[in-house]
Parts: C-alpha cells; structure tokens; sequence
C-alpha cells in the first residue's frame, strides 16, 4: 500500500456501502498495472478512483470504464419510466370547429391544415357549394326553419342548445364571387344533393349533428339513403331507416338530432376516408366529429433502445453479485 500517493483516501466510502465497494473493485481500468489494487471514494452517479502514485498524474483521478451499479440502476429505472410513459400514437376524436366562419362563407381548403376537404354537390341546379349558415342569426333570412330563434321545435338535442354555424347546400350563388355568399339559403329540392367530407388519412369513426331534416319523405322509397362511406373501392351506404329512433331521434321542421359516431365496424369496414351526407330536401349539418384511424401499438425506437440498456445492467448486476 505504500505506493499510494493519498493513503488516507484509499478506503471505501462508507456511504456506497460495503457491497457496493465489493462491486467496484473488480472494475477494470485501461493503463492499470497488473496486480495493482484499486480503492474509490463516491463520486456524483459514478465512484472516483484513486490510483497508484506511479501512474501518471492524469491517470489517478480517471474515472472507470465501467458503468457503477449505481449508474446502472439508474438507467434500468429510467427506461422503465420511458417505457411506461412513452406510448404509441393513439387516436383521439377530432372536431370542425365551424364557429371562427362569417355567415355565407364558401368553404373549400378551410380544413386542410386538420387534412379535411368540405364540399358539396348540388342536385337541384344550383351551385355546387358547402356555406355556412348561422343558425343564432336574428332577423330575417331566407330559411327561418334553420333558425334557433328560441329552441328547437323537436329532435334528441336540448331545444335551448346554440349550434352556431351550420354547413348546407347553397341553394343560389348571389355575390358569392368574394368567398362570402350574401343570400344564404339551404337547398330545397328533392333531393337537395350532397355534402362530402374527404380526409387524407383513413378514420375509424363518424358523427354529425342533422337540422331542419324533415323525415324519410325526403329521401323517396325505402326511406333512400342517407350517408354513404367510402374505404378506396369500397362503398357502404345507410339508409334513413337507420336513423329512426337511433338515439331518440325526432324529425321534422326546425328539428335538431345528434347522430351518435358510426363506425367502421358497424359498417363491416376496417376504416374509411370519406363520408357523404346526402340531403334528401331542405337541411344542415353541422357538429361534424370524426376518430382517426390507429395502426396497432408499436413499441419506439428510443424505448426499445433503452429498455434494452437497462435489461443489460441488471445482467451486469447480477454478475457483479455472484462474483
């Protein structure tokens, strides 16, 4: 032991305890003349070793290669917490937020940052555009029946509910050449056409709020159909049976129903990407909801790597403590 330069700091710490100062001496360090013992006192995570005088100046305070049981554990406990916490890409429902809109505004790309396409189609002969209507609007407008002025008159929402802004079929295109159609007004023929909602991912669920929808007479025999959703080169189509009595639904004038999300295994479908809302007469959607679709968990590069890394320490540790 002469040849310690610092005899009085060669005796473990006592704070590391005398298993973890078992553990260290076995540590290897690169430079370490056979035969020579190391002694440590407790360093930050890591133990500081004290080597032989004769050594280089540099080489004494040198820090060993090997990771301490203490730094390994924590490691092991890191990547555990990582693991737990880290979880794959999970779906969450989305919404279209229609209320930031003006009354009559022409929607198109309004959506595309959410990677949603609102359109429409017109049947009737008028033009083929998605606008907006502000059911709260007091005064006159073209269709009062598209109003709250009050309450709804029957359907499963709560009559005092405020709906804001609703998407219809324009039934004309009077000064809509700025984005912002003047005379909003909901197409009245039978059918009126269709509003479609495109998405550039796949979705695995699907709700809307129907108003002003007055029944299966719009939608001609067999009740017709009202929603058609598209997987690729698969098409489902629902009929407007469907909606009778789904959820407590009530149609008629100035009516208000919340359609619950339909899936795509209600549907036999694994996923969809677009949905058509067809309007058999005079109507509105609006409270549009949707569940992206989410592929199965996949554990993260990082997690793994980390995991791994701490399943390695506690081999180690284990070996340390047969030694």
């Amino acid at each position: 032991m002469s040849h310690l330069k610092h005899p009085d700091k060669a005796k473990p710490s006592a704070r590391m305890g005398r298993k973890a100062a078992d553990l260290m001496k076995g540590c290897k360090i690169a430079g370490l003349p056979k035969g020579d013992k190391i002694f440590w006192k407790t360093g930050f995570f890591k133990p500081v070793f004290l080597l032989p005088a004769r050594l280089p100046v540099k080489s004494r305070r040198r820090r060993c290669h090997m990771k301490s049981s203490v730094t390994v554990t924590f490691m092991v406990i890191i990547s555990v917490i990582l693991l737990v916490t880290i979880q794959p890409n999970s779906a969450n429902a989305l919404s279209l937020d229609l209320d930031s809109f003006v009354h009559g505004q022409v929607l198109d790309d309004e959506f595309d940052a959410l990677g949603v396409h609102v359109s429409a189609v017109n049947r009737g002969g008028g033009p083929d555009k998605a606008i907006i209507f502000d059911s709260d609007r007091t005064g006159w407008t073209p269709d009062p029946d598209l109003q709250w002025s009050g309450g709804w008159d029957s359907g499963n929402i709560d009559p005092n509910e405020h709906l804001g802004n609703l998407i219809i079929i324009s039934e004309n295109s009077w000064g809509c050449s700025d984005g912002v159609c003047d005379y909003p007004s909901d197409e009245g023929s039978r059918p009126a056409g269709s509003i479609y909602f495109d998405f550039d991912y796949d979705i695995t669920e699907f709700g809307f709020d129907l108003i002003d929808v007055e029944g299966p007479e719009e939608y001609g025999e067999d009740s017709g159909f009202f929603a058609t959703f598209y997987d690729g080169g698969t098409v489902v189509s629902l009929g407007f049976d469907e909606l009778i009595g789904r959820d407590g639904a009530v149609f008629g004038d100035n009516s208000a129903n919340r359609i619950a999300p339909i899936t795509a295994a209600e549907l036999g479908l694994e996923m969809f990407d677009r949905v058509e809302i067809n309007m058999g007469g005079s109507g509105a959607v609006t409270g549009v909801q949707f569940t992206p679709y989410s592929s199965p968990a996949v554990p993260e590069p990082t997690t793994i790597v980390l995991l791994g890394a701490g399943l390695l320490g506690i081999v180690a540790i284990r070996k340390r403590k047969r030694q």
